[in-house]
């Protein structure tokens, strides 16, 4: 399982070729970036992300499974 911040880390090694960029801290334990080809989503910071959770923020950033795995250490 990954976690929210494991997440937003390979969401950074990815920002050049998505164009993702950080917006805000959004409510409670959220952190909210924007992707400039699709919209604004958040990355909740838990422990564990759920595989669905996982799956539904990858889709939000637009990306796909592969090209998310592709910038995970």
């Amino acid at each position: 399982m990954k976690s929210g911040q494991d997440t937003l880390k390979t969401f950074h090694r990815a920002k050049e070729r998505f164009n993702i960029t950080f917006k805000r801290m959004g409510k409670g334990d959220h952190v909210v970036l924007h992707n400039m080809l699709c919209r604004n989503f958040s990355v909740p910071l838990k422990k564990e992300l759920k595989s669905g959770t996982l799956l539904g923020v990858i889709s939000d950033a637009c990306m796909t499974k592969e090209d998310f795995l592709e910038y995970d250490p």
